[in-house]
């Protein structure tokens, strides 16, 4: 865990925790029941994972069983893109807010 401190004074710093790989699953795993938002996007981390836990246990000459890397990365790059868009949308309203 890390205290990120913003360059602006008036804001309060921001406690940051960083998991990867078996541990960001776990911890994804647990959060989702209480994800409303980014809960397509726990879940498609969570097949990812799974593909990697897969692939860890399969020869390096052959494919993971079952796997279809090819659409979890399509389905993961939708989801980024649809919330880049989303956040690109947010910024724009704060700033037709603020003229």
């Amino acid at each position: 865990m890390s205290l990120y401190e913003p360059k602006n004074t008036s804001h309060r710093g921001q406690y940051q925790w960083s998991r990867t790989g078996d541990a960001a699953a776990i911890a994804i795993s647990d959060l989702q029941p209480y994800l409303r938002v980014k809960m397509e996007q726990a879940r498609i981390a969570l097949e990812v994972q799974e593909l990697v836990v897969a692939a860890r246990n399969t020869p390096p000459t052959q494919p993971p069983a079952g796997s279809d890397l090819g659409s979890v990365l399509a389905r993961l790059r939708n989801e980024v893109v649809t919330v880049l868009n989303q956040d690109r949308r947010a910024a724009s309203r704060r700033g037709s807010l603020a003229e």
